[in-house]
């Protein structure tokens, strides 16, 4: 609230009066107060307005502005894409509202809490343990290097205490992807559905991505509402009950790390869905935060699945590029890996195009491949294969039954514990396109298992395996 008052009401809002009933009069200036008293009694005094206060819809605005302004002087620069996140140096800062959180070296985070003290009056918190409704632990021992956890439990159970009715908890957030709801005729919603959706996304944007493609399929039917979506909404609270102890993990334990944007589609009528994710990963599976992800509804009607995942793999760069750049933590000029498991999106973006798809060159898609080709054609990115059992952003596509849910929470680092989490090399064992040579290299213990199962098949039907020619 103080640091409010330090904002000038903006030039370009309205004039804003306040009117104060005398039971109150002692909230303004003793002159403020001896005036009314000369004036012989009256019963409301009206104020004009010339710094923001604490509460008012404008004020957050232009605190913002005046906070943003004063950041940009001092050296700091606003992330594309992402404009609550700034950089400066080795460090970066998050900005919402009133409540700011710093990560960076010790020496310049404290050279930054001295500077902005300096100016506003703000307190100053020491280190993070909760910001925005996220509870925050981090820490070391012997097995790993570092590890944060972030988890939303006292928000969560304040979702269920709220959500009206009975809620049974649920192994899984969706039993029904309400395909078919798109065709009812639009109606206003109950009153609750807004309120509860916009708390799901909220902890689902924060530190559970489990839930995100729950919430993106929910949101995009509230003013379709039916029985059946009520249904699978208390079934997503249900599952944030039996489940909110789970929290987001990021390990660091040695190892180069990479920046990577996995990118998935599921082909579905009348739209398909894109799932996306941002991650900071070591080769050897020892280290990995996810920094961003998304589960987003086409906004175009894919005819194959190629195009749906080429129409996937242009919105997840799309989204993610600019963040990769600001979250990289040795500002590398390597390339970002985008992962895909679809064969035609790492063709196309080598070539441009394909003579068996001629779909291909349609405006709205030949647009897409063009900027995911200039990217790759730039080196900023280099377009790879992941195995879709390791696809990190399967999850962002489709409703996962519980075994498959519970794999793919701990590939992306989310569990109670660090122990549930999987640690596999993400790109172990992997077929990996080589952009500069247009070929596909296989790893030998791969190429040993397939020359195995080509010998198991020959054994039934009598075959015998003849030494090829040089």
């Amino acid at each position: 609230a103080n640091a409010y008052l330090n904002t000038r009401w903006p030039s370009t809002a309205p004039e804003h009066w306040l009117r104060i009933d005398r039971s109150t009069f002692d909230v303004l200036s003793p002159t403020l107060q001896a005036k009314i008293e000369q004036s012989g009694g009256i019963d409301a005094a009206y104020v004009k307005m010339e710094r923001c206060l604490y509460g008012h819809p404008v004020s957050g605005h232009a605190w913002i502005e005046e906070l943003t302004a004063w950041l940009h002087s001092t050296g700091w620069t606003t992330v594309q894409g992402s404009p609550a996140v700034l950089t400066r140096g080795k460090s970066r800062l998050a900005v919402y509202v009133d409540d700011i959180i710093h990560a960076g070296p010790s020496g310049e985070a404290r050279g930054f809490w001295y500077e902005i003290r300096a100016k506003y009056d703000v307190s100053f918190q020491g280190q993070c343990t909760e910001f925005l409704g996220v509870k925050v632990s981090a820490g070391s021992n012997a097995s790993t290097n570092g590890w944060a956890k972030f988890s939303m439990t006292e928000y969560i159970e304040k979702i269920v205490q709220d959500y009206p009715g009975v809620v049974r908890k649920a192994d899984t957030p969706l039993s029904d992807e309400l395909r078919e709801a798109h065709n009812r005729p639009v109606k206003t919603p109950p009153e609750h559905v807004l309120k509860t959706i916009g708390k799901l996304l909220w902890v689902a944007r924060c530190c559970r991505p489990d839930i995100s493609f729950a919430v993106s399929r929910l949101s995009s039917l509230a003013a379709r509402w039916g029985d059946d979506c009520e249904v699978q909404m208390r079934r997503v609270v249900g599952y944030l009950s039996k489940t909110s102890g789970i929290g987001l993990w990021y390990t660091f334990n040695g190892g180069e790390l990479k920046t990577r944007i996995y990118s998935d589609a599921s082909w579905a009528a009348p739209r398909s869905q894109t799932g996306m994710a941002l991650v900071e990963e070591s080769d050897n599976g020892a280290s990995r935060a996810m920094l961003g992800w998304g589960s987003v509804k086409q906004s175009i009607t894919a005819d194959s699945s190629g195009a749906s995942e080429l129409i996937a793999a242009h919105t997840a760069v799309r989204f993610l590029i600019a963040q990769a750049g600001a979250f990289r933590s040795d500002q590398s000029t390597s390339q970002v890996e985008v992962l895909t498991d679809n064969s035609t999106v790492i063709r196309v973006s080598v070539k441009g195009a394909s003579q068996a798809l001629a779909w291909l060159q349609l405006k709205p898609i030949a647009v897409r491949i063009g900027l995911l080709r200039d990217f790759v054609s730039l080196g900023i990115v280099t377009v790879l294969h992941v195995r879709t059992d390791r696809q990190k952003s399967d999850g962002f596509t489709k409703a996962l039954d519980r075994i498959k849910l519970a794999q793919w929470r701990r590939l992306i680092g989310l569990g109670e514990a660090r122990s549930e989490l999987d640690n596999t090399p993400p790109l172990q064992s992997q077929l990996q396109h080589t952009a500069s040579k247009d070929t596909v290299a296989v790893d030998a213990g791969a190429l040993a298992s397939i020359a195995a199962a080509i010998e198991r098949l020959r054994a039934p039907v009598g075959l015998q395996r003849q030494t090829p020619r040089k």
